[in-house]
């Protein structure tokens, strides 16, 4: 059976436990993708905590896709362009902000290119850690976040 295309997780699939690609694995998708085998990351992280990876594989040039944010975008890596987006309007990040206030739990979103939260907890710093993305404390989430997010 030949494979036309290996869609990847990246953390604990991909990805070691210090969030790199071992030399083996590097090479194998390296050389599926010079047979004509499509490599697709798919994941839960944000587009940006996924790109170098995508650039490590030299995924642009085989002309493939990247499914980030648990396939809320979908990005074109050959054109670098988005194909898909699934955003949350303002007004549902500002009710799920006052949900999580009021039942007492953590929130963030991305904005910018960095992760955006009103408060430092261990959740925020595991995905700062996970991501690599800076991270922005905010006093007023709301006002921060005047756009649409993906997640």
């Amino acid at each position: 059976m030949k494979y036309k295309m290996l869609v990847l997780d990246m953390d604990d699939t991909l990805l070691t436990d210090d969030h790199t690609i071992t030399p083996k694995t590097k090479h194998m998708l390296m050389q599926a993708q010079e047979l004509g085998v499509y490599v697709v990351l798919a994941s839960g992280r944000p587009t940006p905590a996924m790109t170098k990876f995508a650039e490590e594989l030299e995924m642009a040039r085989f002309g493939t896709y990247m499914l980030s944010y648990n396939g809320a975008v979908i990005t074109d890596l050959k054109n670098d362009s988005i194909i898909f987006e699934q955003s949350l309007s303002v007004d549902d990040i500002h009710q799920l902000y006052d949900f999580s206030k009021e039942h007492k739990v953590a929130i963030l979103t991305y904005v910018n290119g960095a992760i955006v939260a009103d408060s430092h907890t261990e959740f925020v710093e595991t995905e700062r850690y996970i991501t690599g993305m800076p991270l922005k404390i905010v006093d007023d989430f709301k006002a921060a976040v005047a756009v649409p997010a993906i997640k």
